[in-house]
């Protein structure tokens, strides 16, 4: 292609904001263009970097352009378009490097007739300028110490009596499977069976990395907890590796398919989802039927995952997602199962004393090992007489030279002679847990192989129509358990779990096999469906060592139960690499399906990117108040001082306890740093569209005019929670944000690749007062209903997101510039970009107020409840005294208005409760004219937007030390 041809091409990328695609067509052009035409080329490549937020490389290009223009016109005097172009963007790169010596230097080579005509050369100068003040009175380093003292959450008006309490979060289980219960507590005999007396603490399920036991313990609190109608909760739930995903999509579409039917009144089809999702999620041992309902199902869900079609309405899956837990559905479900050895399985089960005599000396103990061995050697011919020949091939390869010439009986014949040998015999005779002669299918699900052993008497279910015999199962077992028909009183007195094996001998006529387990407290199970095949068949039952279905069935018919009754929507996502970068890649999808999520289960150790707490607290601000998040992550013993120094780093905070008070915020794991849940978290709101990998070059990237829109919404959500009306039960928001979250979400940004001058511009906006744009203060308060979670699955613009078919309009900042003014000059030397307004002071005049109110005004009947005394505060100037505020911000702000101008609002500020005092940080200069011009100040409940104390005059306000006096505390 020829220059010009190539040059069209860029321009083409560049008004589509792809910008890396222009920049290698310019990059071509330049060096095909003749030497008129490359100083051009060179000044759009320069152009393309510097949109790209990539500096360096602008000014690369502009002084390769220069030089060619000293080439072509060395001795003209008078100042070109291209060269006056070049200089601007010269000196905008500069500022937002912050390179000022350089910045100045440039400045000085523009003639003064050019100088004088283009403005925005001063401008920028006096950008400069301002920022040296800045920084030689308020350096990077004071700033970094300063940031940790100051408050993240608006004061409340009366010190908290008790922290809120969260959902209470249920653990459920350790680490493995055949771990038990790790608790001193003596459990009452009688209550040993009753589920509803037992703690959840108390028992051991199959554990790993972000298993199901947090998201279902959560829809379980949700249960218990019963919360009002229209209540909904997002989950996210993330990990590595694609099995544990793809094992947990399986129980979600069963937790699904089992809330659709009557779960008081257990039918067949009912009981047998239940024993379907006990035997997945143990992931330890299935019996046959199991495994083939189980392949089948799996065979079902992976077509409505590949179609789209029949996924529950409270899921959903990223593509990525899809495209890694399927290749796992099909492996489970290939023809070519792993079918491990004899040896393999006697390693993978519990060792345990077998049925073997004390004395294998005695002549009974020769019998008995004799009848043993022919026992053991009947089982193994069945199991192998079950064996595909693909399955023996896998076996004998190694030891058959003359596989491929074998019949399939002779294989059999083969495999017999190799594993029955009298060795093997009687160490199967003493490893297995079923001394009758039945071999356990052993199932490394979790690990992703389905690696079977068949059993010989295997219990086929033939789906009988036995709701009466459910029915008799599951009232004898409540019978028993609820204290009916127990041993007689002439009998001696048995040890619960020996009761209920004595229980099901006589009522059911069958045996039951406890195995040797290693604690005594273990619960005794068994398989309903073997007892109906028993029932009806008289075939002998599988004796089970599975002793915790009664509590997997209760559990997930609550999980179940939640479902059906209350709205949840649950995002599941295979991590890739580190869990801060899957969580950007999240947050950034273009669906935008999920604004907010309540609870996050992360599969993670200790960050090495500089806190993922840190970058998920301090990038997501709170966009609906009053709802609480969460973080699960497993931490090793080892992770623990390593995980404390960097969540302290990355959140610049100087130790734990700082932490937990300004942050909220506590892991749950297995360090003592991380034992619980937090009380309280904000929500947050993800910032959909962030292209970090590309750095915003392609179409998918974030737009400049979206970012800017969200980043407004933003502003005005952290200044303006939404307010309550009077008569309405909605909650309150409880400690939002204050306006400092939003420099620390504007220093995220620019972390993540943001071009500077995008930020920079949104906070000349704002300081400048000259704000347009689609974004909209929230609306009033309304209650979220369980409805909303079902657009928001389909794509539906979330709520809160900036629509871009609504019109721009001016809004007024007036009412925060008293606040915006003090955090940008605290904030200011943190700032990795340049800006170029000068409307603000440095750290010399900003000053500490303290002002004294007197006591609140007196509660009446319709006042507000005692729930509204624990609202957040904000600081309220205005011209007037009375006490009623008569405005409606969210109204007034937008459009022409009169009352906002006359308003004053700080966010960020200390409250004693006790003196009531409030402190803050102003600029001198502001405070002065409120004084000049008889301006009041009052508490004001945020939310409610009611008056919290006395009406005093900004007199009243004492100053103390300014901001450049601040001493670091020892």
């Amino acid at each position: 292609m020829e220059a010009e041809q190539l040059k069209a091409l860029g321009d083409q990328h560049y008004k589509a904001d792809n910008f890396n695609e222009a920049i290698i067509a310019y990059e071509k052009a330049s060096l095909l263009a003749s030497e008129a035409q490359a100083p051009t080329y060179l000044s759009d490549l320069s152009a393309a970097y510097y949109e790209l937020g990539d500096y360096e490389h602008a000014l690369e290009a502009i002084d390769r352009a220069f030089e060619q223009l000293h080439v072509i016109t060395p001795t003209e005097s008078s100042v070109s378009a291209l060269d006056l172009k070049l200089r601007l963007r010269e000196c905008r790169c500069l500022l937002q490097m912050q390179e000022f010596d350089q910045l100045l230097d440039a400045i000085q080579e523009v003639a003064q007739t050019v100088y004088d005509e283009h403005v925005e050369f001063g401008v920028i100068e006096d950008a400069a300028l301002h920022s040296l003040d800045q920084l030689s009175v308020w350096g990077s380093s004071k700033a970094n110490k300063f940031v940790t003292s100051l408050p993240r959450k608006r004061p409340q008006a009366k010190a908290k009596r008790k922290c809120r309490q969260a959902m209470s979060y249920d653990k459920v289980g350790a680490t493995s499977f055949l771990s038990t219960p790790g608790t001193d507590e003596i459990i009452d005999p009688n209550c040993h069976l009753r589920i509803d007396e037992l703690k959840w603490s108390h028992l051991s399920f199959f554990g790993g990395n972000v298993d199901m036991r947090h998201v279902i313990a959560t829809m379980i609190d949700v249960y218990d907890q019963n919360p009002k109608a229209g209540f909904s909760l997002k989950m996210l739930l993330m990990d590595e590796d694609p099995c544990v995903v793809a094992r947990s999509t399986i129980l979600f579409f069963l937790i699904d398919e089992l809330s659709r039917h009557d779960l008081d009144n257990p039918t067949t089809s009912s009981v047998e989802l239940m024993t379907l999702m006990h035997y997945t999620y143990v992931g330890a041992m299935m019996p046959l039927w199991v495994h083939e309902r189980l392949l089948s199902t799996i065979r079902v869900i992976s077509t409505k995952l590949c179609s789209g079609q029949g996924i529950p309405a409270w899921l959903d899956f990223s593509l990525e997602t899809i495209d890694q837990i399927m290749p796992v559905f099909k492996y489970w479900t290939g023809a070519a199962v792993d079918q491990v050895s004899i040896e393999q399985c006697m390693s993978m089960q519990k060792s345990a004393a077998g049925p073997m005599d004390e004395h294998p000396q005695s002549a009974a103990g020769k019998q008995q090992a004799a009848d043993l061995r022919i026992s053991a050697r009947n089982d193994l011919q069945m199991v192998i007489g079950n064996f595909s020949a693909d399955q023996l091939d896998h076996i004998l390869h190694k030891s058959c030279p003359n596989l491929a010439k074998m019949t399939l009986k002779g294989k059999r014949e083969t495999a017999l002679k190799l594993f029955a040998n009298d060795e093997a015999l009687d160490a199967l005779n003493r490893k297995r847990w079923v001394p009758d002669g039945l071999l356990i299918e052993h199932s490394t699900f979790y690990q992703g192989g389905l690696k079977m052993l068949y059993m010989p008497a295997q219990v086929h279910h033939r789906e009988p129509k036995l709701a009466e015999h459910v029915k008799q199962l599951w009232n004898g077992w409540a019978n028993f358990s609820s204290g009916g028909k127990r041993i007689s009183k002439n009998e001696p007195q048995l040890a619960p779990l020996e009761a209920a094996i004595e229980y099901i001998k006589r009522h059911w006529k069958t045996n039951v096999t406890l195995l040797p387990l290693a604690s005594d407290e273990a619960d005794l199970s068994f398989d309903p469906f073997a007892i109906m095949h028993f029932a009806t068949s008289r075939e002998p039952p599988l004796a089970k060592p599975l002793w915790l279905y009664d509590y997997t069935s209760h559990w997930f018919t609550r999980a179940a139960k939640s479902v059906k009754k209350h709205g949840f929507v649950l995002y599941l996502e295979w991590r890739i690499g580190d869990s801060h970068i899957a969580l950007e890649q999240i947050l950034r999808s273009e669906e935008g399906r999920f604004d907010l999520f309540d609870r996050i289960y992360l599969c993670e150790e200790a960050d090495q990117h500089g806190g993922l707490l840190a970058q998920v607290f301090d990038s997501f601000p709170n966009l609906n108040i009053g709802n609480h998040a969460f973080l699960a992550c497993r931490l090793p013993e080892t992770k623990a001082s390593e995980y404390e120094r960097i969540l302290l780093d990355g959140t610049a905070l100087p130790d734990l306890a700082t932490l937990q008070e300004h942050l909220g915020i506590t892991m749950h794991g297995s360090t003592p740093l991380a034992s619980r849940f937090c009380n309280e978290y904000a929500r947050w709101r993800p910032l959909a569209g962030l292209n970090t990998a590309n750095r915003l070059g392609d179409r998918s990237g974030l737009k400049r005019e979206a970012l800017t829109d969200w980043l407004y919404q933003v502003f005005l959500t952290l200044a303006l929670p939404r307010k309550r009306p009077a008569k309405s039960k909605a909650p309150l928001p409880t400690e939002p944000l204050n306006l400092h979250a939003f420099f620390r979400l504007l220093l995220y940004l620019q972390s993540v690749g943001i071009p500077g001058h995008w930020l920079g511009q949104v906070i000349d906006n704002l300081i400048q007062h000259r704000v347009v744009t689609r974004a909209r203060p929230l609306p009033a308060w309304q209650e979220t209903s369980s409805a909303s979670a079902t657009p928001a699955v389909q794509g539906a613009t979330p709520s809160g997101c900036v629509s871009s078919t609504t019109a721009a309009k001016p809004f007024c900042v007036m009412p925060f510039a008293l606040e915006m003014e003090a955090a940008l000059c605290i904030w200011f030397p943190l700032l990795t970009f340049g800006v170029t307004c000068v409307d603000f002071p440095d750290a010399n005049g900003i000053r500490l107020y303290t002002v004294k109110f007197g006591p609140p005004p007196q509660t009446t009947a319709n006042s507000a409840s005692d729930a509204d005394d624990q609202a957040p505060l904000s600081l309220w100037f205005s011209q007037t005294n009375k006490r009623s505020l008569g405005i409606d911000l969210s109204r007034d702000l937008v459009g022409s208005h009169a009352a906002a101008p006359g308003i004053r609002l700080v966010s960020s500020f200390n409250w004693d409760p006790i003196e009531r005092q409030a402190s803050f940080l102003c600029w001198g200069l502001s405070m002065d004219y409120l004084v000049t011009h008889g301006w009041y100040l009052r508490l004001v409940k945020t939310g409610l937007w009611e008056t919290a104390s006395a009406v005093v005059s900004v007199k009243m306000c004492k100053a103390g030390i300014a901001l450049s006096e601040y001493q670091e505390p020892l």
